[in-house]
Formats: structure tokens, sequence, C-alpha cells
């Protein structure tokens, strides 16, 4: 495989989170395939961004993970084809287990030495070597009072192994589909967060993703990403959890977590306790970042997103913590194109702010 320079597919941090640069994202029309690719299915749409609109152009689709070759490949080309997608180009999210996000602190030096000194000293903050990733960083803001100067700078490194990288974009290379932008699905959230609901911007705020294997909680602090951890439970714990409890076939279980009806008291019972587990690692993480990141301000609230996105979940969540969780309810800032169900979109409306943090990336 060749050795293809990081820029060429994951682009800086800067560029990825307009929040953290404190830019504007892009304003040219850009039509995209947005593909949230995950360990055990993708989910997918097309939007289109034009200055100021974001507009769904497809319904939100959710399939199996495909096997990554060029047999997968034709089906997944003809899928594309099938379901209207247009778009040139694709744009992916990651997240799992070859995908790694830390903050670190280093000694104040020069862009290219800080480049150099990261590639060396990387195997010290992950898992793997340094010559089966591919590395990115971003300079954070300092994060103590305004004008009060720091000897360390504070530093957002990202590592994503090439093993999961090079056959996604070979992938849809041949599905004639030339991936455009790698992103990571934490900052895709704080991406959508940050340019679609800019009140948070001067606020402490929490993203809660619940995925089929992995959740990941994601905190910004007036603007800056500040907090990344990825919790090993989601919708697969949630079903088995569910069915042992409600009796109820997988199916149903998809249904119960897709609707936007009000739960019954013993399906809401059943949650709340299914839901004790991740309580109990989300207090740890909060707790952890009260006390270590010195945050200017507390967390004040927290955005549900992903599986499970229910009203229900978020009053069980909120009592929990003792922080306000609500919805990250995408739909009212997304115009569908004419003719696309509503009501199918807002039962996929967990799934939105991924693909609308993808899309309001500058290209």
């Amino acid at each position: 495989m060749p050795n293809i320079p990081v820029a060429s597919w994951i682009q800086t941090v800067r560029d990825r989170f307009p929040g953290l640069a404190g830019k504007p994202a892009a304003a040219e029309a850009v039509s995209r395939l947005l593909c949230d690719i995950g360990d055990h299915r993708w989910t997918l749409a097309q939007i289109d961004k034009l200055p100021g609109t974001l507009t769904l152009t497809s319904d939100v689709f959710q399939i199996p993970k495909p096997a990554l070759n060029d047999e997968g490949a034709a089906k997944f080309a003809s899928f594309a084809a099938a379901s209207g997608f247009v778009a040139p180009r694709a744009r992916l999210s990651l997240r799992g287990c070859g995908v790694v996000i830390r903050f670190i602190q280093f000694p104040r030096m020069k862009p290219e030495e800080l480049r150099q000194a990261l590639q060396f000293e990387a195997e010290k903050y992950i898992p793997f070597k340094a010559s089966e990733v591919l590395l990115d960083h971003f300079v954070l803001p300092p994060r103590g009072a305004p004008g009060t100067p720091s000897k360390d700078l504070d530093i957002l490194l990202v590592a994503i192994k090439r093993d999961e990288i090079y056959p996604l974009l070979n992938f849809f290379r041949t599905a004639r589909l030339p991936v455009e932008i790698v992103d990571l699905n934490a900052l895709a959230l704080l991406n959508a967060l940050s340019v679609l609901c800019p009140e948070t911007q001067a606020q402490t705020v929490g993203v809660l993703d619940i995925g089929s294997a992995v959740s990941t909680l994601a905190i910004a602090s007036q603007g800056s990403a500040a907090f990344i951890r990825d919790i090993s439970f989601g919708e697969l714990d949630l079903a088995k959890r569910l069915k042992l409890m409600l009796g109820l076939s997988e199916d149903k279980i998809a249904e119960l977590m897709r609707s936007t009806e009000p739960l019954s008291p013993e399906a809401a019972a059943a949650i709340k306790e299914a839901f004790k587990g991740l309580e109990s690692d989300l207090k740890i993480s909060l707790n952890y970042f009260s006390e270590q990141i010195h945050a200017p301000l507390p967390v004040s609230g927290i955005y549900l997103a992903g599986g499970w996105s229910h009203q229900a979940v978020a009053e069980i969540l909120t009592q929990t913590l003792g922080i306000e969780v609500k919805l990250l309810d995408l739909t009212g800032k997304v115009v569908l194109r004419g003719g696309l169900p509503a009501g199918n979109i807002a039962r996929q409306r967990g799934y939105l702010p991924v693909l609308a943090g993808l899309a309001v990336r500058r290209p």
C-alpha cells in the first residue's frame, strides 16, 4: 500500500471542526453521500448543502456492513443507484477500536517541530505502532483565563489504523464513489452541534451518541473540544437486556427504539433498568471531566443522539445524571426534499447528527 500523506484523507481537525477554528463552514453548494461507518452497520443519506441550508435529498438508510471486496463494492454501487444517490463523492465518519482520540500536553514549539515530535512520541499515547496509523493533531485553545500564558500546548491527537482506512477507500473507489473526507463520529457530532446549534458555543455541553456496540460521550467547552470517551455499551447490549425483560423480538425492539410515541410504563421501566450499565460509566466520565479537565464552565446539558434517541430515554438519563439531557433533534434544521416521508425521517432522527456534521464540513 502506498504511503499516502495524512492530509490526503484525514484533513486537519481545524478544517473538520469549524467551532475549533472559529471560522464559518463553507458556503459553496455541495451534494455528497454521507456514510456513518459502524462495526455492524452503515448509516447513509445524501444531503445537499447550500448557503445556510441543508437539504436531505434521500431517505436515511441503514444497511448491514458490506464485504469490503470487489463483489461487495459492486452490490453497494447497485444499492446506491437504486436508492437515488447521485452525489459524485462520499464522506465517511468512523469510530471503533481502530480509532483513537487523545487529549495530551506538549511543550511549546514550532508547528513543524511539533509535527515531528508527535510522530516520534505517538506510541506513548496510542495502543498501536506509529507505522500502523495515520496521525493528525490540532492545538487547542488554552484552558486558563484569557491572556494567561501557558508553558504547554493542549493538543487533540487523532490516530486511525491504516488497515481500517485503506480497505474503505478502495471499496468506495471501486464503487465509483471516491472518498472526499474521512472524519470521526465524535468530531462530526461536535461539528453538527457547533454549526447547527450555535447557542451552545458559549456553554460547556456534551453529546451522547449511542451506537450499535459502542457509545461516545463528547464534550465541548466554549466551542472547543474538551473531552471524548468511547464506552463499550450500545444498542446490542440494550436489545439483549430488553429481550430478556420484555420478551420482545429484535424487530419489536428496533421499532420501540425508533418510536416517536410515548413509551408504556412497562417499557419505560425496562429501559431504565437496561440503561444502568451505561449510566454508571457516564457518571464516572462526567466526574472525571469535572475534577480533572478544569473547564471554564460546568457541563450544563447533554444532547442525545444515535440509537434510542427517545424523549423517555432523555428523561431517564436526566433523573439519573442530575444534568439536563435532551434530544439532538436536527429534523427542524434540515429541509426535506419534496416527496420524502417526514415520519420515516423522524424515526431516524438519532442518526442525523453525524450525517449533518459531515455535511457541514468544509471540503
